[in-house]
């Protein structure tokens, strides 16, 4: 009698496992800590006391210098020397809550920022590092005013256009938080962070295909925004392009 062999039934496969996202798309803030004179502060400044120690300014870019070296307790220590020869120097001041937001110290920073717009409310560089010490905080409500305020003293401002887009996006202000992003990328179209808070205001409004050709502009410029690769998965994933939105997830780094 023949041997009846039993066909050989492959087992199930299990599907491969999804790579888990957070529910929420990223947004960028840019923090561009902006002082002036920034381009003069040399190291030489750094390493001797002005000529004239009665001089505010000479210490304004000692101490310009020392942050850009990333030596913050001595950049206070020479602030607080030039706020001896001037305490109403905003410039001054600016830069005293940079250090400070430099040092993480961002309740000490925002009342240098307000003394200095006290001294000078049409100070843009103030309003604008005022507002983003405000959202690294979380405090949109806060930050969105001194943005309007810090973008409208100085409309050439990519970072403060792209940091408003941020704070509308937040206040549930989708199509305001899309017209300030486009502000920033026509002043700073190579930026590809700006590129990629478009795309989440674009999301926000149901518009799937134009935001998944900002987060593909985002990534021509810069492969390596994982923040933008993390939001093209997700916007592929809610239109249900699941293989897809695997293939974008299988680039980010391990």
């Amino acid at each position: 009698m023949p041997v009846v062999v039993p066909p050989v039934v492959p087992a199930p496969q299990s599907p491969a496992p999804q790579v888990q996202l957070a529910p929420d798309d990223e947004l960028m803030v840019l923090d561009h800590a902006a002082a002036t004179n920034m381009q003069y502060a040399t190291p030489q400044y750094a390493a001797a006391d002005p000529i004239n120690v009665s001089d505010p300014v000479g210490w304004y870019m000692k101490s310009l210098a020392l942050y850009r070296l990333g030596r913050m307790p001595e950049a206070i220590v020479a602030n607080d020397r030039g706020l001896g020869c001037n305490n109403r120097d905003i410039q001054l001041w600016n830069l005293r809550g940079l250090i400070f937001h430099a040092m993480r110290r961002g309740a000490e920073a925002l009342p240098c920022f307000d003394y200095a717009i006290s001294l000078d409310p049409n100070f843009a560089l103030a309003h604008d590092n005022k507002a983003t010490v405000l959202l690294m905080q979380g405090n949109v409500a806060a930050a969105t005013p001194a943005l309007e305020r810090a973008t409208a003293l100085d409309p050439s401002n990519a970072y403060g256009f792209s940091n408003l887009g941020y704070a509308l996006y937040y206040a549930h202000r989708p199509n305001e938080a899309l017209t300030a992003f486009d502000r920033a990328i026509a002043l700073a179209p190579a930026m590809a962070p700006l590129y990629n808070n478009r795309g989440t205001a674009l999301r926000a409004l149901g518009r799937t295909d134009e935001a998944l050709a900002a987060y593909d502009q985002a990534l021509t410029i810069d492969r390596t925004l994982t923040m933008a690769l993390r939001n093209k998965a997700r916007a592929l994933r809610a239109a249900g392009r699941e293989a897809e939105a695997q293939a974008v997830l299988a680039q980010l780094p391990a």
